[in-house]
């Protein structure tokens, strides 16, 4: 199964709870599955964690939640890319 996971922040440049949940999570299903993990990030990563990930710069905040304009078209490119089952 091919998953693409989007969320705030890319574990571990920003190390709280839904960051290492999610970090969990695709670590595991990334044993068995295809995941590419989409967050906020200097760096992408590459199977250093049994997952792909893609780094996105914000464009703005609000209150703690990093906002990038290019989020939708990034999302639908790895959606083709990956030919996607699910997005989460």
């Amino acid at each position: 199964m091919r998953i693409a996971v989007v969320t705030p922040y890319l574990w571990p440049f920003r190390t709280g709870g839904l960051e290492r949940y999610v970090h969990e999570v695709c670590r595991r299903l990334g044993r068995r599955h295809r995941i590419v993990v989409i967050g906020c990030g200097p760096v992408d990563h590459n199977d250093a964690y049994g997952y792909e990930s893609i780094a996105i710069t914000p464009d703005f905040h609000i209150s703690n939640t990093p906002l990038s304009l290019k989020l939708p078209g990034i999302i639908s490119d790895v959606i083709e890319r990956i030919d996607a089952d699910v997005v989460y």
